[in-house]
């Protein structure tokens, strides 16, 4: 049997992530505001000391699992960073997008362990005319990390725990 999952990129390791776009309103009925502010932005990264942002998770690789909803700055950033590899003009692309987010971070110290299986990220933005500080800072921008032996993404849409309808890019899933 061959099966076809759109906007999913697979691996010979099984990863699978999915890039969603929730709906506008979506974000204004949970009644925050479609960015995240300055504030959000520095408390979500956890830990800035001396303008060294150093989380503490030393663990930037997103692979098959564990399943997660990547949809806070942190989270959204490490992805950017893991997408980036050893391309030193992408990681200064992220990196400087990040010092004008949050101006206290002055350096950022990426872990050894930092990857992801597909190293689709950037183009799917591009795909979808989404810069990638837009990507970072809207809220309505989130990505499912999933392996394609669990498809739990999947099973949640098709058994509606997830309303088709606050998803923008719903044809894509």
């Amino acid at each position: 049997m061959i099966q076809i999952r759109r906007n999913t990129f697979e691996t010979n390791s099984s990863s699978s992530h999915s890039l969603v776009i929730m709906t506008d309103n979506i974000i204004k009925e949970k009644g925050e505001d479609l960015y995240f502010t300055h504030d959000e932005m520095l408390e979500s990264l956890h830990r800035v000391s001396r303008g060294i942002y150093k989380p503490w998770n030393d663990n930037w690789y997103f692979g098959r699992s564990p399943f997660r909803v990547l949809d806070t700055f942190e989270w959204k950033l490490q992805y950017a960073y893991a997408n980036c590899g050893d391309n030193e003009d992408k990681i200064k692309e992220v990196t400087d997008i990040l010092k004008e987010l949050v101006p206290e971070v002055k350096k950022v110290s990426i872990p050894e362990n930092c990857g992801v299986d597909d190293w689709q990220l950037f183009g799917w933005l591009s795909k979808h005319n989404i810069n990638l500080k837009e990507f970072l800072t809207n809220k309505k921008y989130v990505v499912i990390q999933d392996g394609d032996e669990y498809c739990i993404w999947k099973d949640l849409i098709d058994c509606g725990l997830i309303d088709k309808k606050v998803i923008e890019n719903m044809e894509d899933q």
